[in-house]
């Protein structure tokens, strides 16, 4: 059975239940959407996060590994989640780096 039959066959006192139903409805697939766009806290979806390491980002900043790591600018984007002496750089803020550059 479809909405358009569903709403056609509900007998008349029942209709104010089935639009607020609809209405419910409504809003959870807008919802949906939306989040699918912005991501739950509202700023919109990219890609997820792709870690590189210095001699990565050394190549796309065009200077020597050393000095990525000394590079004050690039501490935000800089973890060491896999450990202590592993260390990468959150490529998507890297480029953003570059583009204000």
């Amino acid at each position: 059975m479809n909405l358009e039959q569903i709403a056609r066959e509900t007998p008349i006192a029942d209709l104010p239940k089935l639009a607020g139903l609809l209405a419910e409805a409504q809003a959870i697939v807008l919802a949906r959407i939306v989040t699918e766009k912005t991501g739950a806290s509202g700023a919109p979806v990219s890609e997820p996060d792709e870690w590189i390491t210095a001699a990565d980002v050394a190549v796309l900043l065009k200077v020597a590994p050393d000095a990525v790591r000394r590079m004050a600018a690039l501490r935000p984007y800089r973890s060491t989640a896999l450990g202590p002496k592993t260390i990468r750089y959150r490529k998507a803020g890297v480029l953003r780096l570059l583009k204000r550059a």
